[in-house]
């Protein structure tokens, strides 16, 4: 009988705990909830701010056109790096519509967007140019296109391990402490993960760039 009674008095206590927690958790989420909606509501009264001094990305002049001619992969990346020419370029990663508004009015937010979209086709297209390079030999060539992936603040973790691996066999301690110096600076929620799987890269016995 008196486990009986312990038994439900705990259980009682459980229950009680239990729903102070989930009423704990619910005015926490709430909380959240209207912060979210009173930022966007700020937002969205900010009014439009110049961006024209804002740091635009421009495409390297040099680039390594005349190797792979026949490729028709690199062909199709070729065009569509011309095709961003003259169209302005950002890298925003990191900042939410609500952040750009609060910044830059919300009038700027589908612009902003658009030139935010233009930096990863840019970024995304370097990538796979320098894999297709690396593939065929021309490492020399792959790099530079790597490195401005780094110089832009990409998030590309593929990006900072070839370079890493590059720099580790060639012995260029220098500008792989460097590379990952500038993980840090990139807003992505990878960061981390990046920073962690390019510093494993230096225990290893291995570094075969295209592996």
């Amino acid at each position: 009988m008196k486990f009986a009674t312990a038994f439900i008095l705990c259980f009682v206590i459980f229950c009680a705990w239990n729903y102070l927690e989930m009423k704990r958790r619910a005015n926490q989420e709430q909380k959240l909830e209207d912060a979210f909606w009173d930022r966007e509501s700020e937002a969205n009264s900010v009014r439009r701010k110049p961006i024209d001094q804002l740091e635009y990305i421009q495409i390297p002049e040099e680039l390594p056109r005349d190797l792979l001619t026949d490729d028709i992969n690199v062909q199709g990346l070729i065009s569509t790096i011309d095709a961003l020419k003259g169209q302005r370029i950002l890298n925003l990663t990191g900042r939410t519509n609500t952040d750009l508004k609060l910044e830059y009015g919300t009038a700027n937010i589908t612009a902003l967007s658009t030139y935010d979209q233009n930096y990863t086709t840019l970024i995304t297209s370097f990538q796979k140019w320098a894999e297709i390079l690396l593939a065929n030999g021309y490492e020399a060539k792959a790099i530079p296109l790597l490195e401005f992936i780094v110089a832009t603040n990409g998030d590309i973790g593929e990006t900072y391990r070839l370079l890493a691996k590059h720099y580790l066999k060639t012995g260029e301690e220098e500008k792989y402490e460097d590379l990952l110096t500038s993980i840090k600076r990139i807003h992505s929620i990878n960061k981390n993960h990046i920073y962690e799987s390019v510093e494993k890269l230096k225990e290893s016995d291995s570094f075969n760039i295209y592996k």
